[in-house]
């Protein structure tokens, strides 16, 4: 699936969604007139022009977003990278990855925004026709979108070693957003991607500056607040939910990773993620 709708024709059909949403698919905001909010999971950002917003699948998100903004959003899913071959497969999955598991919003300034911008047109334009060889230039437009996006986050230069870094990262985060609750071992992941330990936490802490534990941790807390902000489950049943057996292990856990009380936290941030005013 892929679409691709400016935020007029949105408005336009009663589309632009204001409660919150668990997204099932990648969702890039790429705003060239700013105003209102957007909220990411825990972040809320200001809607800005000139700046690309990146909302990944399972990820919970909200916007309130003004008349006068303007823009486009691009909605896909797994199944475009298929439609391709194998080649643009891998390097579509590795810019887009890559972008946004750096970050959820990047700005650019002007001449680089008019590239991206007119890329973003061209893509549109191509998706509104039926012509043969479509879906390949729809993959290499999106890849350079990507690219663009990649080049926004990354800093260091680029090595081969630094590639093969990149990609096992992209296929470890992969297998922790789908794994989490069973598996939290960095040796779990490490086998199932027929690496040691040592060689996973190596590549990891070279691409993204943390170990593979750090993230693995992450990415359970990051759903137990989601679960604390958005759903009425206790702690108990969180914790259970979790993969953790004692309800005092997960709350030692959660108050070692955040460095807030569970329950403190659920009463805190409530009206704040919702945006209750």
């Amino acid at each position: 699936m892929l679409t691709i709708d400016t935020l007029k024709s949105l408005r336009d059909a009663d589309a632009l969604r204001n409660k919150v949403n668990a997204n099932n698919t990648y969702e890039l905001w790429l705003i060239t007139r700013g105003g209102g909010t957007i909220q990411i999971d825990m972040q809320l950002f200001e809607v800005q022009q000139q700046h690309v917003y990146c909302i990944a699948p399972s990820q919970l998100s909200q916007l309130q977003v003004s008349p006068s903004a303007e823009g486009y959003v691009i909605r896909l899913n797994e199944q475009v990278m298929q439609e391709g071959n194998k080649s643009i497969d891998a390097l579509f999955q590795a810019n887009l990855l890559h972008a946004i598991s750096r970050s959820a919003c990047m700005g650019f300034d002007e001449p680089a925004f008019s590239e991206v911008l007119h890329v973003v047109e061209q893509l549109k334009k191509e998706h509104l026709l039926s012509e043969a060889y479509q879906n390949e230039l729809i993959m290499q437009y999106l890849n350079i979108l990507f690219i663009y996006m990649g080049r926004k986050c990354r800093k260091e230069p680029e090595t081969n070693s630094y590639n093969c870094n990149q990609r096992l990262f992209n296929r470890f985060i992969n297998l922790v957003d789908k794994n989490f609750k069973t598996c939290k071992r960095v040796s779990e992941y490490a086998d199932l991607l027929l690496v040691t330990p040592n060689h996973l936490n190596h590549a990891v802490r070279n691409t993204a500056g943390n170990t593979a534990g750090h993230y693995i941790r992450q990415r359970v807390v990051l759903e137990a607040k989601r679960q604390a902000v958005y759903s009425d489950c206790s702690m108990k049943e969180l914790a259970w939910e979790l993969g953790f057996q004692d309800i005092y292990h997960f709350s030692k856990f959660f108050k070692k990773e955040t460095g807030d009380n569970f329950t403190t936290f659920k009463k805190d941030r409530t009206n704040i993620a919702l945006m209750v005013p």
